[in-house]
């Protein structure tokens, strides 16, 4: 078991540095140059395929919360909140073909749906693991996250959002490292759990890259990225969906068995008690039958 928990705890870390280190330094070199035609018109097939997905996902999502008694509220916020990111992120942008002048509009949606996926993740944490969260840490998370929504706005209206990107994301670690440490520490650390952190981390990576445009780190807006990581974010919630699913078929053949147990159980002391009864009542016929005619029942 700790074995098994270890794993999960690398593949935290791993995952992690993958999205928020090594995909967004990547993109600052693959995407110096000018994009060309073709590559555009793949990137809005992309899109649209990506937008099309993730859609289906929240879909499922809200379904979910009317047919199954476990599904939660916040899981369908977090696949809402990646579906109406795809609408406000530079890509989108591009295939909309927004004036300049609008950038900063979509540029606040879009943090704003990134922040939310952000949001659902962490109380997906403190509702499905746990997560135990003091009084005075629920406060001051609560303060944070509206002084840090209320100071994007004018600040990107300037120019100026990557001001407060940053430290959201700094913010959504501090909160990460925290949430693993409480989970890891009370062995509820499972793959369930490394999943949903991939799609945090997913939507984490697409705000960092997206910033790196802003401050002018990349020329061009990393085309395409949005709609990988929203389909990334969709092979993460399927597995989830596979996850669960297997867990039912499971528990079903756990509970089949422990029927099939009982029942045999049940009739292991159905016959202990009939068997006493039984000899009980033989015991009885002879002694009657004696006690009637003596010589019938030596006969007998």
């Amino acid at each position: 078991m700790k074995d098994r928990r270890l794993f999960y705890l690398a593949s935290f870390v791993f995952i992690g540095a993958l999205f928020l280190v090594a995909a967004p330094l990547l993109l600052l070199f693959v995407f110096e140059a000018t994009p060309t035609q073709d590559y555009l018109s793949g990137s809005k097939a992309l899109f649209f395929f990506a937008a099309a997905m993730t859609g289906v996902v929240a879909i499922v999502e809200f379904l979910a919360m009317f047919f199954n008694h476990d599904a939660k509220w916040f899981t369908f916020a977090l696949a809402l909140c990646i579906f109406l990111s795809m609408f406000f992120s530079p890509e989108a942008q591009l295939v909309y073909g927004v004036d300049k002048e609008y950038e900063a509009v979509f540029d606040i949606f879009y943090y704003l749906c990134i922040v939310g996926s952000m949001a659902s993740y962490a109380i997906f944490l403190v509702g499905d693991f746990s997560v135990a969260l003091k009084k005075q840490e629920s406060v001051i998370l609560i303060l944070i996250s509206i002084a840090v929504l209320i100071s994007y706005i004018p600040l990107r209206l300037f120019g100026l959002g990557e001001i407060t990107i940053y430290p959201t994301i700094a913010f959504g670690l501090l909160f990460d490292v925290r949430a693993i440490y409480h989970i890891y520490k009370g062995k509820r650390i499972n793959a369930v759990f490394i999943l949903a952190s991939a799609i945090h981390f997913a939507a984490m990576s697409n705000l960092t890259i997206a910033s790196n445009y802003q401050m002018g780190l990349a020329r061009y807006p990393a085309y395409g990225v949005a709609s990988m990581f929203a389909l990334v974010s969709t092979f993460f919630f399927v597995s989830i969906y596979i996850l669960f699913v297997a867990g039912v078929i499971k528990n079903a053949e756990r509970s089949q068995k422990f029927e099939h147990e009982v029942e045999a159980l049940q009739a292991v002391v159905l016959q202990r008690q009939i068997n006493p009864h039984f000899i009980f009542n033989a015991l009885n016929i002879i002694k009657t039958t004696y006690q009637i005619s003596p010589e019938e029942g030596e006969r007998g």
